[in-house]
């Protein structure tokens, strides 16, 4: 087979005409097999040199998609992936990305802390999980973790409480209390970061007690007797997270 023409292209790369067949290679392709200029090329040099071009192009491709962002090395291989690149391919990729410095762990785990911890509202152990599950080792993450000020945590866990209270419009206090720990529970903070903040709430619902008890009564009525209206009403105030011992107060305002 015989190289007749090579052509550059607008983007950089060159178009190699190979008998009734065109082909897109890189320069750095070009420059491995020394080819300047029309020449004679097996079909075996032909497979080789194709392949290598697919490396040379998708490692410039995973180049620019890092540094549009941080990347992992799963995540590079799961993109490359979805590029229908082979496993021999991806792993020497991978293998050229690391001793090119673009995949490093202890890069990608500190600056991923650093966002956490500035444009998110993830605790710790949330920040933690997502790290180990992108496939980073224990110590490592360990490591950067550690050495965050934990009043940094507490400072953000008083203001995620701060707003839920000041955003609370009809939840009870035991409901209140409830829904906030299990949001800092799925945001990835310990007890010890809330439990003192949390036992300190005392809202006085016994107003928004009073207006889901005409509520039932209004809605219910006329469908229970007095016993069973009164058993299900307390059910329902009660699934509420209202306290019973004010039930009776209520009922007397009626």
């Amino acid at each position: 087979m015989k190289i007749s023409h090579i052509k550059l292209l607008k983007n950089g790369s060159y178009e190699l005409q190979i008998e009734d067949n065109k082909y897109r290679v890189c320069s750095d392709t070009l420059l491995k097999y020394q080819i300047f200029k029309p020449c004679d090329i097996s079909e075996k040099e032909l497979k080789n040199l194709l392949n290598d071009n697919e490396i040379y192009l998708m490692m410039n491709k995973m180049i620019k998609y890092i540094n549009a962002h941080l990347r992992t090395e799963k995540q590079i291989n799961s993109k490359l992936i979805t590029l229908h690149v082979g496993k021999e391919n991806r792993s020497i990729i991978i293998n050229n990305l690391k001793e090119k410095g673009y995949l490093s762990n202890k890069s990608y785990i500190s600056a991923f802390i650093n966002d956490s911890i500035n444009l998110t509202l993830n605790g710790p152990r949330k920040i933690y999980n997502t790290l180990l599950n992108e496939g980073f080792r224990d110590s490592d993450i360990l490591d950067y973790l550690n050495a965050i000020d934990e009043n940094i945590y507490y400072e953000r866990v008083d203001k995620i409480i701060n707003k839920r209270l000041k955003s609370n419009h009809n939840l009870s206090n035991n409901k209140l209390i409830q829904k906030i720990k299990l949001d800092l529970i799925n945001l990835g903070y310990d007890e010890k970061y809330y439990i003192d903040k949390l036992s300190s709430i005392k809202i006085d619902d016994l107003s928004q007690m009073k207006k889901d008890y005409l509520k039932y009564l209004k809605k219910y009525q006329n469908k229970y007797t007095d016993d069973k209206l009164d058993m299900f009403i307390k059910q329902k105030l009660y699934s509420l997270g209202y306290d019973l011992n004010n039930y009776e107060e209520i009922k007397k305002e009626d």
